[in-house]
């Protein structure tokens, strides 16, 4: 979790959008308690685990080089596939922004990342979950 810098917070929020019908804070304690080793890791959180960190050693490979402009505002700008992304500092943190190609509005990502580093990693990972709900709208 740590590399792909996952709190149980948001791994919470995951499970449920991969269709965890629990209680949020239920999905949240038994994370925890994983963690602490209190119980075994499921086989369908280490499922889930590997899944997640697949992606996110697939997008840091798919996109190894990523060039970053910092303004002087300490914006942080680039342009990957097309996807222009400003990771903007607030407060100790980083919010992402990311405006999909051939688009005006921009996709604005609720949790702000805690680190530069987490924030550019985690731009890729919000890029390619943009794509693929574009592409579902798409099928509608």
């Amino acid at each position: 979790m740590h590399e792909m810098h996952l709190t149980t917070a948001d791994l919470s929020k995951l499970m449920r959008n991969f269709g965890d019908t629990r209680d949020y804070s239920t999905i949240m304690r038994s994370i925890q308690r994983m963690l602490s080793g209190e119980v075994k890791v499921s086989g369908e959180m280490m499922v889930i685990l590997h899944m997640l960190l697949a992606q996110h050693l697939r997008l840091k490979q798919h996109y190894p080089n990523v060039m970053w402009e910092k303004t002087p505002d300490g914006r942080h700008l680039t342009e990957v596939a097309g996807y222009r992304i400003t990771l903007v500092p607030e407060r100790n943190k980083w919010k992402i922004v990311c405006i999909p190609p051939g688009d005006q509005h921009a996709l604005t990502f609720g949790r702000s990342a805690a680190s530069l580093t987490e924030a550019k990693d985690r731009c890729l990972s919000y890029m390619e979950t943009a794509e693929g709900q574009a592409a579902s709208m798409a099928w509608l």
